[in-house]
């Protein structure tokens, strides 16, 4: 089959809310899809003796999206974050990221420690650099239900380094990126997901904790994620509405329709900074987010 065409180079570095998890983030004349969730409403799914339910259609379909350079795939195991067409589309991108243990089932995907890094040639030559930050998808030592999440930092220079938290609940993940970055656009997953059998147990941020990370990031521009479109999300947008209300949080917020085109403004060169936090030096340290 035939190679659809990649974004047009000219077009300047955007995001595009599909919905859920996923995020069409254009940047240097590359795209990436994170957490690729495409299939229709109504779509049920089993979990062990857990059931999850798809309430809302994707905000572009999946015959929309084009060429894909990268999926940012935080983890391949729960169908919240990659469905059935997510898997479709993973399986016709340049490449999928993710983390090592879901090698063992994507057999093309690249898996990658926390704070090691795989590279792209984005539009005149510029070096665009992936890189996997720690993250947590369950709290109280629960992780284990979850199994392993990574998020990612999308960084070159001159442009924006934008950070996609994947499924984290961590507060120390998130204290270690703001450490090692200057974040300027944060995609942040919330909704804070819950199921009867698990009981109090949360998978994702709630709305006032993203609002939390927003002010630790101190991102100029932040996107809430994973809070819309699912029945096992405890918490919606009115949620979040709440919790960004202060003049500072509605400051930095993107609120736009999904499906629509958000321009990301790029220019200055944080990735001097980046790089020197994330090379041999730092590789290693203080990666383990499961006690935040």
């Amino acid at each position: 089959m035939a190679r659809t065409p990649r974004p047009k180079p000219t077009r300047p570095d955007a995001l595009i809310h599909v919905g859920g998890p996923t995020v069409i983030l254009d940047y240097a004349g590359l795209r990436f899809v994170s957490d690729p969730t495409f299939d229709p409403p109504g779509s049920t799914y089993r979990l062990g003796r857990l059931r999850l339910k798809k309430l809302a259609k994707p905000a572009v379909s999946l015959s929309k999206v084009g060429w894909v350079d990268a999926v940012l795939l935080s983890h391949d195991t729960h169908p919240d974050n990659f469905d059935d067409a997510g898997r479709e589309l993973a399986a016709k991108a340049g490449k999928t990221i993710t983390t090592p243990a879901a090698t063992k089932h994507l057999s093309r995907a690249i898996g990658l420690h926390p704070w090691h890094t795989e590279t792209f040639e984005g539009r005149d030559r510029v070096v665009v650099t992936v890189t996997a930050v720690p993250a947590r998808h369950a709290m109280w030592g629960a992780h284990w239900l979850a199994g392993p999440v990574t998020g990612f930092l999308v960084s070159a220079p001159g442009r924006s380094i934008v950070y996609f938290t994947g499924d984290n609940v961590s507060r120390k993940a998130i204290r270690q990126v703001a450490h090692a970055a200057v974040v300027d656009v944060a995609v942040l997953h919330a909704g804070a997901p819950r199921f009867r059998r698990t009981g109090p147990i949360r998978y994702c941020l709630t709305a006032k904790q993203a609002a939390r990370a927003a002010k630790r990031l101190r991102a100029r521009r932040v996107l809430i994620v994973h809070s819309e479109g699912w029945e096992h999300f405890s918490e919606t947008m009115a949620d979040v509405d709440a919790a960004f209300s202060t003049p500072e949080l509605e400051a930095v917020r993107i609120v736009a329709p999904m499906g629509k085109r958000v321009e990301i403004q790029g220019g200055l060169d944080y990735g001097s900074r980046l790089d020197r936090v994330t090379g041999a030096g730092y590789v290693g340290k203080d990666v383990d987010p499961d006690k935040g």
